[in-house]
């Protein structure tokens, strides 16, 4: 599914939580947003289980993401070509819970900046 892929006048997602938990998607699949070179901030809801490989690739103008704690599956090239980025995501002792495939992080070696939360579980 690569419903937005290309899309550049997306500028802002916000995932209302009723449309996640009562019986919407749960992951964010591979492209759905590539080349969304205009999108600037991503707030994924409670309930998004998985970002996959590419699936805010080559989003350039991507600044802000908050991740919730919900998610416990991201891909380790599911933000290729995103620079500048800032991510909020959740923390379980001294790391952030979401790790990529392979045992690699998402986040080390890119131009990412991670804003670290202690998460509340519902």
């Amino acid at each position: 599914m690569k419903t937005f892929q290309n899309c550049s006048g997306l500028t802002e997602i916000h995932l209302p939580e009723p449309a996640i938990t009562s019986g919407g998607f749960t992951s964010i699949n591979q492209n759905l947003f590539d080349g969304c070179t205009n999108l600037e901030t991503v707030n994924l809801r409670y309930g998004i289980t998985q970002i996959a490989k590419e699936a805010f690739k080559n989003c350039t103008s991507l600044r802000s993401l908050y991740i919730p704690v919900t998610t416990n599956n991201i891909h380790v090239d599911a933000f290729i070509g995103a620079t500048n980025l800032t991510v909020t995501c959740p923390i379980i002792g001294d790391e952030p819970s979401k790790w990529g495939s392979s045992g690699k992080t998402w986040y080390e070696g890119k131009d990412i900046t991670l804003i670290k939360y202690v998460p509340f579980v519902r």
